[in-house]
């Protein structure tokens, strides 16, 4: 007895849509948002990720990619910091350069935990 191909579902979503999903989610992070760009549920997705491991790879790839451009976003805010406008009664007037101490503590206590870590009392 021969095995009959497997039947694809009929909402699976095509080829070309879990391209921009993970392209999507590469750049956002965001399932949700990818899901609801390529027209598909995120329950779909999660479906096809516990059964196809290629696509599974393919995911953790690009959210690992999300992953490492908010890093070095994060890294950049917090050490050579961003310009924020000054307004005044509605106009803004200049801006001032500054840096996220409170960012930059929290990279280092997760990069190095055991120097910048919260320490047992």
């Amino acid at each position: 007895m021969s095995a009959s191909p497997k039947r694809r579902r009929r909402d699976a979503p095509t080829p070309h849509q879990l391209g921009s999903f993970l392209r999507r989610l590469a750049s956002t992070g965001s399932v949700s948002d990818a899901a609801r760009a390529i027209g598909v549920s995120r329950n779909t997705l999660y479906r096809l990720r516990r059964s196809d491991v290629e696509f599974a790879a393919r995911w953790w790839t690009a959210q690992r990619q999300a992953l490492d451009a908010a890093l070095s976003e994060a890294t950049h805010r917090a050490v050579v910091g961003a310009e924020r406008p000054v307004f005044h009664r509605g106009r803004r007037v200049g801006a001032i350069h500054t840096h996220d101490n409170k960012l930059l503590m929290s990279l280092l206590r997760l990069h190095w935990r055991n120097s910048y870590g919260i320490k047992a009392v």
